[in-house]
């Protein structure tokens, strides 16, 4: 019996496209930006507490750039799904990091 057409291996990662977000390193878009890694999370299939895990890491990853960065700048977020995972890159006008995250496919 094969899977149903649009269905998750267990152990791969839902279907999430890449894409990237640019928010301002001053006010609350770099919070919001925290939020929508963890909705990426989330889209690809993440349980509960691995969504609070990355919206933490890039959260921190985000507080940190900002406080190095100019007043104008802006923080750069590409979002890449890696097969069992996802890695968020934020580049600032001063640094890059990389967020790595595996996700594991929920059961049910």
């Amino acid at each position: 019996m094969g899977q149903s057409p649009g269905a998750v291996s267990p152990d791969k990662i839902g279907p999430v496209s890449p894409f990237s977000l640019t928010v301002s390193a001053r006010g609350p878009f770099r919070r919001m930006a925290a939020e929508v890694a963890g909705k990426y999370i989330e889209m690809a299939g993440g349980a509960p507490a691995e969504v609070s895990a990355i919206t933490r890491s890039v959260g921190a990853t985000l507080d940190d750039l900002s406080a190095a960065a100019a007043d104008d700048a802006t923080l750069d977020l590409q979002f890449q799904p890696n097969g069992h995972g996802v890695t968020i890159t934020v580049v600032s006008d001063r640094d890059r990091v990389v967020v790595r995250h595996p996700v594991m496919a929920k059961k049910g």
